[in-house]
């Protein structure tokens, strides 16, 4: 073997903004990450079909206690939240639910908005412990809740008040157990009629309404296993010596694309920081000799942490400047290189 069966890539500066004090990713669970549905229960004589009917396409997320021709009738809500963009182990930095009133409801008096005619319209969000459907849940089959940890929410303030609650807590638990993620259910404290609570749904005209919740979290550090180190060491059995660069990017897991880091700074080499680890976990996994004098990871990730957090209020940019190596596309057909038993 020589030194012409490797192709040597040499990229540019990698350059980031790193906001102060944590890496961190954001996501917005809205539209059809987000799913929510209203349950209806209306006494009046009649109207025993609420308790089986759906009401999966309502306009408004409500908690209501009402009348209607002198009857109780009772609204609550479900919603749930897709967060499988989320990897697992991820930490929550936070997370708030936006509810947005319907500015065209200004009445203090109306079951479509925010009323206290009768005593407070406090609410609770209480997670759901079994799944359900946004298109057949029905008063009769609503799924059962838990208080534990549940989240209260004071009185309306105006009668087209919007809301934003903290769930940093709850969404912590759904990603630690994805199967748990059930989602929540509005519920007035007290249903004592003549008291209501209403947000606009997803399926609200006014899209600029429709609830939304934003999370930020920091991505575990990604990790290669010892099982794949063992299988990719008895793959290569090639002269590591020839690696001059003690990279090579054939060996390595890649978390992210390399190769878009060509030497030339453009908008695509300027990165998140969550982007800028995985780069780094990258060409830390493709040392193939002690040519590479890579610190692990973790500790990188501390420094530029800590340095971060130690200089508040000052935009810490770091950057990165590599070389790395990998097979000739040619290298196999011009027998510089041959595959035998699943070996290199």
């Amino acid at each position: 073997m020589n030194l012409k069966l490797f192709k040597i890539l040499v990229t540019g500066i990698v350059s980031l903004l790193l906001n102060v004090a944590v890496a961190q990713q954001s996501i917005t669970i809205t539209g059809n990450d987000l799913h929510d549905a209203a349950i209806h229960n209306n006494l009046r004589p009649g109207y025993e079909y609420t308790v089986n009917a759906n009401y999966g396409s309502h306009p408004r997320i409500a908690a209501v206690a009402w009348t209607n021709s002198g009857y109780n009738s009772y609204l609550r809500s479900l919603l749930s939240f897709n967060l499988s963009a989320i990897p697992s182990g991820s930490v929550i930095q936070s997370a708030t639910l936006y509810f947005y009133s319907d500015p065209t409801v200004t009445g203090s008096s109306d079951a479509n908005g925010n009323s206290q005619l009768s005593g407070s319209n406090a609410i609770y969000l209480e997670k759901v412990t079994s799944a359900w459907d946004e298109f057949t849940v029905t008063w009769n089959n609503q799924p059962p809740t838990t208080t534990a940890d549940r989240v209260w929410v004071g009185p309306s303030i105006s009668a087209t008040e919007n809301l934003q609650v903290n769930l940093a807590g709850i969404v912590q638990g759904w990603v630690n157990d994805p199967q748990s993620n059930n989602g929540l259910k509005m519920i007035l404290e007290n249903e004592v009629r003549y008291r209501s609570r209403n947000y606009a749904s997803k399926n609200h005209s006014n899209t600029a309404i429709h609830p939304k919740l934003l999370i930020t979290f920091v991505p575990p550090d990604p990790d290669i296993s010892l099982a794949y180190k063992n299988e990719i060491e008895s793959i290569f059995q090639v002269n590591r010596s020839y690696v001059s660069t003690g990279l090579l990017s054939d060996y390595g897991l890649f978390f992210t694309n390399i190769e878009k880091f060509n030497g030339v700074p453009t908008d695509t080499n300027y990165i998140e920081y969550g982007e800028w680890q995985l780069l780094y976990s990258s060409l830390f996994s493709s040392r193939f000799n002690t040519n590479a004098s890579l610190q692990e990871p973790d500790d990188v990730f501390d420094q530029i942490s800590n340095t971060a957090v130690a200089n508040s209020g000052i935009i810490v940019l770091a950057g990165m400047h590599f070389t790395y190596e990998r097979f000739r596309d040619d290298a196999v057909s011009n027998n510089l290189v041959y595959i035998s038993d699943n070996k290199i």
